[in-house]
């Protein structure tokens, strides 16, 4: 079955065409004398099939990684199953409001939505913000796509948007952007919405997500940049704080004990990308900790426990991920995508942990490392764009060595074959 999924996912890559950007700027609509608005979108359908389950969401349209073998009664991998589906729910909305000038800039405002918001045909908030621009900076406020995502991101058919080796996450920030010359700053702060951390529940301690952790932190997201660009080069650096308190009190044998125990994490990570011709190549590789809510493997551990007030402390995990992207073309557009992951185990020592005090909240503390090939090839007539794409995604399964930092041994690999087609019309 899998070379039957590889050998149909390359010859039909190579056979199909599909991609350009759709053509034309829209024209503004005047409201006000003081307004304009620009309505666009898409409606968008995909089809794909798998040849094996995998972490994933909304319909099957996010493939994270292939899910662990899980065998019934007589030694079968119930999770070695092929599956398929079409979904219209990535369709999209928004609008892009320009008004008067306020504080000497010219100001502006954006929102968008979809239909991929939990269960498929639910409404997705997307994006909501109001920008001001002067001269060499601006001011956003408002709901968009998380600032360590940065300006360079993976052309890709699948809406992953090369999840999980780039980061997928929205919510509410303020970003300040100062440019001068070929050089940018950017600072911003964050906080978490649609994409939350995990942490335990209050009550029976298991895993969850939930905004709670950042919020009661009293700190978002704090995250600083330098860009330079020169002519089709850009390049820039990026790093990113954050600092969650998963518990607001324990509990030990009905008595509640207030605590304000924090895990703090960070991230650096560099971009790049240059475009001659109808030729372009970028890349980004990152060092991060604790990213489990940007859909990436990953989290954190308990890694203390206090047997009389159930006071807990803990240890953020660590990983390297990396991907690389290069597209050719305009009317037909070839495309390549490349990811990589290694699990690098937790900040702090667990050797001496004593039995059950392991507990782990996040993305498969089990997977040892990642990496995608991804072919795809795309075609526009007008605004119309037919697009097919091949993704291959294997994982190394294996078990947590308390004794090397939490790090995974004795892993065995597991791969997904997956196609995607997709039709999407502009507007």
């Amino acid at each position: 079955m899998n070379r039957y999924f590889l050998t149909l996912t390359f010859i039909s890559v190579s056979y199909c065409a599909y991609s350009q950007e759709p053509a034309g700027n829209l024209q503004p609509v005047k409201l006000s004398d003081n307004v304009t608005v620009k309505f666009g979108g898409f409606a968008r359908a995909d089809y794909f099939i798998d040849s094996r389950k995998g972490k994933e969401g909304v319909d099957g349209l996010f493939y994270l990684w292939p899910e662990p073998v899980k065998k019934d009664g007589t030694g079968k991998d119930l999770n070695q199953k092929t599956n398929q589906n079409l979904s219209a729910t990535a369709t999209r909305f928004s609008a892009l409001f320009s008004g008067p000038e306020a504080l000497k800039a010219k100001t502006s405002s954006y929102f968008e939505f979809d239909f991929t918001a939990g269960q498929s045909g639910y409404v997705l908030f997307r994006q909501g913000w109001v920008k001001f621009d002067w001269q060499k900076s601006s001011l956003l406020i408002g709901r968009n796509w998380h600032p360590l995502q940065g300006p360079v991101v993976p052309s890709t058919v699948s809406l992953n948007y090369g999840t999980p080796f780039n980061i997928f996450c929205r919510g509410e920030q303020i970003r300040y952007t100062y440019k001068t010359g070929k050089i940018s700053i950017v600072a911003a702060t964050f906080w978490q919405a649609g994409h939350a951390s995990f942490g335990p529940n209050a009550e029976t301690g298991n895993p969850e997500q939930s905004l709670r952790f950042l919020r009661n932190s009293m700190l978002p997201d704090l995250n600083l940049q330098v860009h330079y660009t020169n002519g089709n080069f850009t390049t820039g650096l990026m790093g990113n704080f954050k600092s969650l308190q998963p518990r607001e009190y324990t509990t030990v044998n009905k008595v509640n004990y207030k605590t304000g125990e924090k895990v703090s994490s960070m991230a650096i990570a560099t971009f790049g990308q240059y475009k001659k011709g109808k030729f372009t190549i970028k890349g980004n590789a990152m060092l991060g900790q604790n990213q489990a809510e940007m859909m990436m493997q990953g989290g954190y551990v308990r890694n203390s426990l206090n047997t009389i007030t159930g006071y807990e402390t803990y240890s953020t995990s660590k990983a390297f991920t990396s991907w690389l992207n290069l597209t050719y073309g305009e009317k037909v557009r070839f495309g390549i995508y490349g990811g990589y992951q290694q699990n690098l185990g937790f900040k702090d020592d667990l050797n001496n942990l004593r039995a059950g005090v392991y507990k782990f909240y996040g993305r498969s503390d089990d997977v040892s490392s990642i990496w995608r090939l991804s072919p795809s090839v795309s075609y526009f007539a007008g605004r119309m764009a037919l697009q097919l794409e091949g993704e291959i995604t294997s994982v190394k399964y294996g078990t947590v060595d308390l004794s090397d930092m939490g790090k995974v041994i004795n892993g065995s690999w597991l791969t997904n074959y997956r196609m995607e087609l997709s039709v999407s019309f502009f507007f």
